[in-house]
């Protein structure tokens, strides 16, 4: 699913009502289910796979890029009221840093080196279970990279 190109279907947008705009927003999460009831089987595989990690005090990291990564965030942040996620067992890594959360950084996603380097800022290290938050089924060049290293964080050439 194509994130970063003009859609036809909304090139006019401006002159549409509200109503028009409403079913298309609609007819967009729509979609966006579709999708994911695709997936469901690799979730609940990932989530099967987590969960020992994370019962051995393993730290959850997501990361993230642009609107999908803040979304993540977001998401992440309600782990500590609503079910006692211990706050030092949670760490976000966003394309751009997190003050990218407010203010766009645009090119961020395509920076591996500074993919890298969030990676060894947020001291990860086993055991931890990675969550990469992403609107297309194809990572960014940053958040691919980041995933990466932290899959194999016992590797100190990462």
């Amino acid at each position: 699913m194509p994130t970063e190109h003009i859609s036809p279907r909304y090139v006019d947008l401006d002159s549409w009502s509200s109503a028009e705009m409403i079913e298309a927003m609609y007819e967009g999460q729509l979609v966006a289910a579709a999708a994911v009831r695709s997936a469901l089987k690799a979730i609940a595989a990932a989530v099967d796979d987590a969960v020992p990690a994370l019962q051995r005090g393993g730290r959850l990291i997501y990361a993230g890029a642009g609107t999908s990564g803040r979304i993540g965030v977001q998401d992440g942040s309600e782990l500590l009221p609503t079910y006692g996620w211990p706050a030092d067992r949670l760490v976000f890594v966003m394309a751009g840093g997190l003050g990218a959360l407010v203010q766009s950084v645009e090119g961020a996603e395509d920076d591996e080196v500074a993919g890298i380097r969030a990676v060894a800022d947020a001291g990860i290290a086993s055991p931890a279970k990675i969550m990469r938050v992403e609107a297309s089924a194809t990572p960014t060049p940053a958040i691919r990279v980041t995933a990466l290293c932290m899959w194999s964080i016992v590797d100190p050439s990462c």
